[in-house]
């Protein structure tokens, strides 16, 4: 039984393992993308919808760095 057990639970640690590294893998992206929209709001070289398209982030989260800007 004891080896089963282990077994479920080195299945279970190796697959939120990889779950961790992947959501901190989109988080890290994500703000990637963010940092690149807040770089081009402040440069003023596209339009924070042109951004929202180019970036794929929504357009509600661009504007919101917009107004922190102002």
């Amino acid at each position: 039984m004891a080896s089963y057990i282990e077994t479920v639970r080195e299945e279970g640690l190796q697959k939120g393992l990889q779950k961790g590294l992947q959501q901190g893998e989109q988080k890290g992206f994500t703000l990637g993308q963010l940092e690149a929209a807040q770089k081009l709001l402040d440069n003023k070289l596209l339009t924070a919808e042109q951004i929202a398209d180019t970036l794929g982030l929504p357009l509600q989260q661009i504007k919101e760095l917009e107004a922190r800007r102002h």
